[in-house]
C-alpha cells in the first residue's frame, strides 16, 4: 500500500488491515471499516451488544492534493441484547449529512483564512468543485455581530461591485480597540446607517464614546442622531489627503504654464519636467524623502534633496506658499496635542483663508467646517500592542490597512454575486475568529446560513 493511502486511512481512523485500495488516473478508491472501539448502547449504556449488519457511507477527501480519495466506509450496526435498541457506530470521519471528510473541511476553512485563496483555487488544489468549497464555507461560517456596541467605532467605505449591492460603496464598521470588523453594511446611505444603529437600545448607544470617520457630512449627521453622547473624530489621514489635493492643484496650475505639449516628458520644458517628475515633494514629509543625492537626467546634474526642493520652489512664488502651508499643517498634525490643538488650528485656518490660492482657501473652509472633529482626532486612548500598553491616537489607520485585504479578496474573486457571502469572507479573513473544537468542524445552525440571492449564479464567488 502506498504511503499516501496509508496516511489517509490513519487520519480517518480506518482499519488498514481490512481495507481495499484501488487507484486510477483520476482518483484513489478505498473501502474500509472503522477501527474497532468500545461500543455501548446509547439508550441504556449496556455493553452487551451484537453486530447486526452494516451500511456503507461514501465520502471524499482532498487533503492529499495529488489525487482525490473516495472512501467507502463500512459503518457497523449493532443491537443491544438488554433493551433491543439498534444503532450504528459513531463515524468520526465526517459530520452528519456531509459528503466531505472533516479533515478536508478543516483544510478548506484554514485556506479560506488567507486572502490570496479563492473558492476556485482551493477546489482545484483539493480536487473538488468550487461549489463544494462555497457550500462548505456557507455551512461552517456565518458572522454574527456582537449584541453590545464597543466604546470606540471607526467608519469607512470601500468601493463595491454592483453585482451584489446596488450601492457603489459598502460601509465598514470597525471596533477600534478590538482591532476587528464589527460589521459590514451593503451601502453607506445615511438612512440605512441610522436604521442599523437605532436597533440597539439607547443604553447601548450611549456606551459609544468616540466615532472616527472620514470628513463626509452624512456620517456626521447619522452619528449625531444615533449616538447623542459620542464625540466625532475626523480621520487625520483623510484631512491630509484633502490637504495634498489642495497643494497639488497649485503645483499643476503652475506646471501647465510651462507645458509645451511635447509627447515625451524629457522633451518638455525644464520647469514642467521638474514639477511633473518630482511631484512627491509636495505630498510627502520632507524628512521621509531619501537623503541620497538625486540625479536629474534632463538637467544632467546631481542635487541634494535640499537643493532640488529649493530649485523647484523658486520656479514660482505660488509653489512656495503652497508648500509652506502644507508643511505647517503636516507639522501640526504630527506634533499637536488635544489640549493645544484648538489655538494652533485657529492660526492655520487663518493662514489658509488668507491665501490667494482658491484651492488653499477651500481647504481652509474645510478646516472650519470640521474644526471640532479635527481637534477631537488628537484624543488618545489606552491600547495594547504586543502585550504592551500605549497611547493611541483616534484614527482610521487600521481600517485603511484592512482595505488592502478587501481589495485583494475582491480582485482575486473576480466579483461576488452574493453580498452576505462576501461580507462573511472579508470578516472571516480579517477577524480570524473561526474556531475548531476538538479537531472537529462545527456547522452553523441552518437558519443562520448565508441567504442565497434568487438570481445568484452559483459559479460566482
Amino acid at each position: 500500500m502506498k504511503q499516501s493511502a496509508l496516511k489517509v486511512l490513519l487520519s480517518l481512523n480506518l482499519d488498514e488491515e481490512s481495507s481495499d485500495v484501488v487507484e486510477n488516473k483520476e482518483a484513489v478508491y478505498i473501502t474500509a471499516p472503522l477501527l474497532p472501539s468500545v461500543i455501548m448502547c446509547p439508550s441504556c449504556c449496556s455493553s452487551d451488544i451484537i453486530k447486526n449488519g452494516y451500511k456503507t457511507r461514501t465520502i471524499k477527501d482532498g487533503t492529499n492534493y495529488l489525487k482525490l480519495y473516495i472512501i467507502n466506509i463500512k459503518i457497523k450496526r449493532f443491537k443491544c441484547k438488554y433493551c433491543g435498541n439498534t444503532f450504528y457506530e459513531s463515524n468520526p470521519c465526517t459530520n452528519k449529512g456531509e459528503t466531505i471528510t472533516n479533515n478536508s473541511i478543516i483544510e478548506i476553512m484554514q485556506k479560506l483564512l488567507k486572502a490570496n485563496y479563492t473558492y476556485d483555487s482551493i477546489g482545484k488544489d483539493m480536487h473538488l468543485s468550487s461549489q463544494n468549497v462555497i457550500d462548505i464555507f456557507d455551512r461552517y461560517y456565518d458572522y454574527e455581530r456582537p449584541s453590545s456596541l464597543p466604546t470606540i467605532l471607526s467608519f469607512d467605505e470601500k468601493s463595491s461591485n454592483d453585482k451584489y449591492t446596488k450601492s457603489p460603496y459598502i460601509f465598514i464598521i470597525l471596533d477600534f480597540l478590538n482591532h476587528k470588523i464589527f460589521d459590514i453594511l451593503p451601502n453607506r446611505h445615511k438612512e440605512k446607517i441610522i436604521k442599523y444603529f437605532m436597533k440597539f437600545p439607547l443604553v447601548e448607544r450611549k456606551k459609544v464614546k468616540y466615532v472616527v470617520m472620514d470628513m463626509w457630512d452624512p456620517y456626521r449627521e447619522a452619528v449625531n442622531i444615533a449616538f447623542p453622547t459620542a464625540l466625532i473624530a475626523a480621520d487625520s489621514f483623510h484631512v491630509i489627503k484633502n490637504l495634498n489635493q489642495a497643494v497639488d492643484r497649485v503645483r499643476i496650475s503652475v506646471m501647465q504654464k510651462y507645458n509645451n505639449k511635447a509627447e515625451k516628458l524629457e522633451d518638455n520644458s525644464d520647469n514642467y519636467y521638474l514639477l511633473k517628475k518630482y511631484h512627491y515633494f509636495f505630498k510627502m514629509e520632507f524628512d521621509d524623502i531619501s537623503d541620497k543625492i538625486i540625479y536629474i537626467p534632463k538637467l544632467k546634474v546631481h542635487l541634494s534633496k535640499h537643493k532640488l526642493r529649493e530649485t523647484i520652489l523658486n520656479i514660482d512664488h505660488r509653489l512656495k506658499e503652497a508648500y509652506e502651508l502644507g508643511s505647517k499643517y503636516r507639522e501640526f498634525n504630527k506634533t499637536a496635542h488635544y489640549e493645544t490643538a484648538d489655538n494652533e488650528l485657529e492660526e492655520l485656518i487663518e493662514l489658509f483663508l488668507n491665501s490667494k490660492e482658491t484651492s488653499l482657501q477651500t481647504f481652509g473652509n474645510t478646516l472650519c467646517h470640521w474644526r471640532d472633529e479635527i481637534i477631537n482626532s488628537f484624543i488618545t486612548v489606552k491600547d495594547i500592542k504586543d502585550d504592551c500598553l500605549y497611547d493611541r491616537r483616534l484614527s482610521n489607520g487600521m481600517i485603511e490597512g484592512y482595505n488592502t485585504t478587501i481589495e485583494q479578496l475582491q480582485f482575486n474573486a473576480k466579483g461576488y454575486s452574493n453580498f452576505w457571502r462576501m461580507r462573511n469572507r472579508i470578516i472571516y479573513v480579517i477577524n480570524k475568529d473561526y474556531k475548531i473544537i476538538d479537531d472537529k468542524p462545527i456547522p452553523v445552525k441552518k437558519e443562520n446560513r448565508v441567504p442565497k440571492n434568487k438570481k445568484e449564479n452559483k459559479n460566482k464567488e
